[in-house]
């Protein structure tokens, strides 16, 4: 097994995500994924903006060279809203990166393919049979999409059964937020756990109460939670006051 180092200096040379020089991995994405390195559960309050996304988009060359597969492996992002994801995927690929948001359905994929003649990105669909292959690298579902039979059927095959290293929660204060009224999918997500349990299993948000996060540790079917918390505070945001200087009446 490679070492953690090794691991991250893979992801740095391999991903394609560090192309730029001033792209460093933070304190606290460096503790999240040590904590995955060691099969720990594990949930990231971080804030907007830290880099949240950055520490799953490495993880399928990460657990490659863990692992010692010859090939990226694949990440399951559970998010719940379209624009999101798909700002994701388009970004991704143009790194090169095989990403793919899933409809609700979870009966066809959505990436985008440069067209040769303007080089734009263009959407384009994803046939369920070429999802049956197992090749995207980063895989971003609805929670919804998780209840259909078809795609739990999908889920359970050998090519995502062996290839799959980590189950990722995105914005995962919705599930308190939205679970048991608006979204009740979202209540279900631990079953993922459950059906991945020697993958990676992990969880970001920017907010949440010790309250919520001692709920959701339940709700996900974590165990022995590694907890990872980043002090909020952003010293270039501030609020100040200033005594309003008294207006004089003309004469």
């Amino acid at each position: 097994m490679a070492s953690f180092e090794d691991c991250i200096n893979f992801c740095q040379s391999e991903s394609g995500l560090f192309s730029s020089s001033d792209i460093i991995l933070k304190e606290k994405q460096l503790e999240t994924l040590k904590a995955l390195y060691f099969n720990k559960d594990c949930i990231s309050v971080l804030p907007t903006g830290y880099g949240k996304s950055l520490i799953f988009q490495i993880l399928p060359w990460f657990f490659s060279k863990k692992l010692n597969k010859q090939q990226p492996m694949t990440v399951l992002v559970a998010s719940p809203l379209n624009s999101l994801m798909q700002d994701q995927v388009l970004s991704l690929r143009k790194k090169g990166i095989k990403a793919c948001s899933l409809n609700i359905l979870g009966t066809k994929g959505i990436t985008f393919e440069e067209d040769d003649d303007t080089e734009n990105e263009l959407e384009t669909d994803v046939p369920f049979e070429q999802l049956q292959k197992g090749e995207y690298q980063i895989l971003y579902v609805h929670p919804e999409t998780f209840s259909n039979k078809k795609f739990g059927k999908l889920m359970r095959s050998e090519a995502y059964q062996t290839n799959v290293c980590c189950i990722v929660i995105d914005e995962v204060h919705m599930i308190s937020e939205w679970g048991e009224s608006f979204r009740p999918e979202f209540m279900k997500l631990g079953e993922l756990t459950c059906l991945f349990e020697t993958a990676g299993h992990l969880a970001l948000t920017a907010t949440a109460t010790p309250k919520a996060l001692k709920e959701l540790e339940v709700i996900l079917n974590y165990r022995e939670t590694t907890l990872i918390i980043s002090n909020p505070d952003r010293p270039n945001i501030f609020f100040g006051g200033k005594e309003k200087t008294p207006k004089y009446q003309e004469s």
